[in-house]
């Protein structure tokens, strides 16, 4: 009887022990800096792929996700 008691014991502190732990860790973590803006996003005129318009290549007036795109719609007209 005194080693099941003990055994209960135990395993109540070392659930106590991890709830505490992960609660600290929870308080500590810090929110996300959002001070900078979304980059933007364009669509390929040959792919149709969503990419970062400081990836653009662009040529009359479309955007183009590489430079191999926009060979390609090039021999594609």
């Amino acid at each position: 009887m005194i080693f099941l008691r003990t055994l209960i014991l135990v395993a109540v502190a070392v659930l106590l022990f991890y709830w505490l732990r992960r609660a600290r860790s929870v308080k500590q973590t810090k929110p996300v800096d959002d001070a900078q803006p979304a980059e933007g996003l364009l669509r390929c005129a040959f792919c149709a792929v969503n990419f970062p318009a400081t990836d653009a290549v662009t040529a009359g007036g479309e955007f183009f996700c590489s430079e191999a795109h926009r060979l390609a719609s090039k021999d594609a007209s």
